[in-house]
């Protein structure tokens, strides 16, 4: 075979394989991402039953500490709900959503977004009557 021959055979290998390594690489830089986010979605959601649990009044109070103890991702109140869970046994839940946009190539075709969500319980520990948004 003559050498214009291999180099255009090499030129086609790697016009095959370089969207393959391209979407290999896109693909873990979103896997990252959508895992610290996770975490930081969770945290946040820990964060806020934690406050409500000791402040069961104040669910306005409860969604700003949940949107100001992350900063990345950046939460709306529209991404925290404050939910009040059972008479019996007072608790109360803090969730939190949101929606991920996704950087790699042909995220299109499965919708371009991951909806991440992490809910949190607690018991009330404080007095006062439970308020949920």
């Amino acid at each position: 075979m003559s050498k214009a021959g291999e180099r255009g055979a090499a030129l086609l290998e790697l016009a095959m394989v370089t969207p393959l390594l391209l979407l290999l690489i896109f693909g873990v830089a979103d896997f990252g991402r959508a895992l610290y986010t996770n975490i930081a979605i969770r945290d946040a959601a820990q964060e806020g039953v934690r406050y409500a649990a000791r402040n069961p009044g104040q669910a306005t109070d409860t969604v700003n500490r949940v949107i100001a103890s992350t900063d990345r991702p950046s939460l709306t109140p529209a991404n925290v709900a404050v939910t009040c869970l059972g008479a019996s046994s007072p608790a109360i839940e803090v969730s939190v959503t949101y929606d991920l946009a996704l950087i790699t190539p042909l995220a299109g075709v499965f919708g371009g977004k991951l909806i991440l969500q992490a809910a949190e319980r607690s018991t009330i520990f404080a007095e006062g009557a439970c308020v949920g948004t």
